[in-house]
């Protein structure tokens, strides 16, 4: 697992300006600083919305006076369909796509504290679905298209966790680590970085350098997107709050 200790952000990243950046699964509680930053380097922003609520109208008014352009879709990534017209979407919008950040929470599994093994199977096939599927779809697209881009999957415990999200936490985060290192060493002759955020394996204090919310989360993948941070793939980042 990895912390920012010798990460140093920078207040303006120019090279981003016009990168083409797919952001999936916002919602009220993840997504929005992340948005912002990548609206504030005047990228070009592709904003999947689990649900079009008020506040998601709002985000892509607070975004678009920032980013040079700006798109929202909503609805849920479930069959494969979903992500491959999501991806179909980007690309008719802009042409393909330099960055992608996937945003997933963590579901308790059916049964909660009591639930069986295959229940909690389930719940972490649940977290990561959606994120790899579009992995899988965005990375075979820059290829295509010979992008040097970047992927970043962030996993999340919801607000007020409780010990059932944990379990499928901890274990998403260790499927999510091996997947992140595999994909990195096959995609990195290509040029594309993949890296992951998730839960700290353990709730306590956070060390020096962890990242410690969204804001920080937001700083690092500016910092991963951008030739700064061109060097860093196959990274497991953990997160201390929510």
């Amino acid at each position: 697992m990895t912390t920012l200790e010798g990460i140093e952000f920078a207040s303006a990243y120019p090279d981003l300006l016009g990168k083409r950046v797919l952001i999936t699964g916002i919602d009220n509680a993840q997504g929005v600083d992340i948005a912002r930053a990548f609206a504030e380097q005047r990228t070009r922003l592709i904003l999947h919305v689990n649900e079009m609520t008020p506040e998601m109208e709002v985000l892509g008014e607070i975004v678009s006076q920032g980013a040079l352009d700006v798109r929202l879709f909503d609805g849920p990534i479930g069959p494969t369909d979903d992500a491959v017209k999501l991806a179909r979407q980007t690309v008719q919008a802009f042409g393909g796509v330099d960055i992608v950040i996937n945003l997933a929470t963590v579901p308790a599994p059916k049964g909660g504290a009591a639930a069986r093994e295959s229940d909690v199977e389930e719940a972490v096939s649940e977290t990561l679905s959606a994120a790899c599927l579009m992995t899988k779809i965005a990375t075979n697209r820059m290829r295509l298209t010979m992008t040097e881009g970047h992927v970043l999957t962030i996993v999340r415990l919801p607000k007020k966790p409780t010990s059932a999200h944990r379990v499928v936490g901890a274990l998403a985060r260790s499927a999510l680590a091996n997947l992140t290192r595999n994909e990195a060493r096959e995609w990195a002759p290509h040029g594309i970085q993949i890296n992951a955020i998730a839960p700290a394996a353990v709730s306590t204090m956070a060390p020096f350098g962890a990242l410690t919310g969204e804001p920080d989360m937001a700083s690092l993948a500016l910092h991963l997107s951008s030739g700064e941070g061109r060097d860093l793939t196959g990274l497991m980042f953990e997160c201390y709050g929510e």
